[in-house]
């Protein structure tokens, strides 16, 4: 069981925090496994964090745990941060523990970071509201007093 009392905001980690053992948790935003590595995005409240997983480094378990659960689920990742200037943020987290506390319902009926594709009207025959979007200056007319 990670030590929720120590818990941090992923944008509280600094500099200073290189080569120190942190717990952050949030959801999880996307995940990207490239064979012997892998990586997690992981957000909370205050920003995102890419969780690195060296498969040869890190348990099984703890990889197993972060890269099968769906999107949007709610977990806390204990690990050593590293100073990376590739990564969003400038830090990555390597992890040692892992605990899953909501797992996500498959599939999500809205997936956060999907592309959604949004019917406005048919391109032959625009509704009026796509009209109006489309050129708006078509719903300003002057008024004879």
């Amino acid at each position: 069981m990670i030590p929720l009392a120590s818990r941090r905001r992923v944008g509280s980690i600094h500099e200073a925090d290189d080569g120190k053992d942190v717990v952050v948790a949030g959801w999880v935003e996307s995940q990207n496994d490239k064979g012997g590595i892998a990586f997690v995005r992981l957000r909370d409240v205050s920003g995102s964090i890419q969780v690195t997983i060296p498969k040869k480094k890190v348990p099984e378990a703890v990889t197993k745990a972060l890269l099968e659960v769906p999107r949007e689920s709610v977990l806390a990742v204990e690990g050593t941060v590293q100073k990376s200037r590739e990564k969003a943020g400038g830090f990555e987290l390597i992890p040692k523990a892992v605990e899953v506390f909501t797992t996500a319902e498959t599939p999500l009926p809205l997936g956060v970071v999907d592309k959604v594709e949004a019917a406005l009207g048919s391109e032959r025959t625009p509704s009026i509201s796509v009209a109006r979007m489309l050129a708006p200056w078509l719903g300003v007319r002057a008024r004879a007093a």
